[in-house]
């Protein structure tokens, strides 16, 4: 368990509207704790399977009414997620290929200090290859958000995570000699 003192957040200041006013401000205390696991299998001398979780339960403890009176004691920090995990299956041999698929789902959260503005919870594969093909080269290969999934990163204004991107190329290690 964590204990923080004057924490800085987005803190609500003004609403107006449909338009949200935030400042950067100290949140008075907050306590943090939670779990995390993670297990990784070797299998054979190639392959590995590693999963992971973290349960995270982030609330302020004390501070001064802000917003409109309203008082942050007892809300969840936000940007939070009380869970996230993640799983990936590896296939590392030098003289054929290093391969990678990921999976990583982040839980629901709240977007503001008031507790107002949710963002859902998200998955996401990504898969990565790459290879030696010279001494000093090697070709790679990935795709992230490999299933094109839209989510919420934000929710004042609606901001959307990155659509899928495939990225590769050449790598060249110099050594200095």
């Amino acid at each position: 368990m964590n204990k923080f003192t004057n924490p800085i957040s987005n803190v609500t200041t003004n609403v107006v509207g449909a338009n949200i006013t935030r400042q950067r401000q100290n949140l008075g205390k907050t306590r943090i704790w939670g779990l995390e696991s993670e297990v990784e299998y070797r299998l054979k001398n190639y392959w590995r399977l590693s999963m992971a979780y973290l349960y995270d339960v982030g609330k302020v403890t004390e501070g001064r009414a802000d917003f409109q009176g309203i008082s942050l004691v007892g809300k969840q920090i936000a940007e939070v997620p009380k869970h996230r995990g993640s799983m990936e299956v590896s296939y590392s041999n030098p003289r054929l290929v290093t391969a990678a698929a990921s999976w990583q789902v982040v839980g629901g959260q709240y977007d503001d200090d008031l507790n107002q503005l949710w963002l859902p919870y998200y998955s996401l594969v990504d898969i990565n290859f790459s290879r030696k093909i010279f001494r000093n080269v090697e070709a790679f290969f990935g795709v992230q958000n490999l299933l094109n999934r839209e989510f919420y990163v934000q929710r004042n204004p609606t901001t959307v995570g990155g659509p899928r991107l495939v990225t590769g190329g050449l790598e060249y290690t110099w050594n200095g000699r």
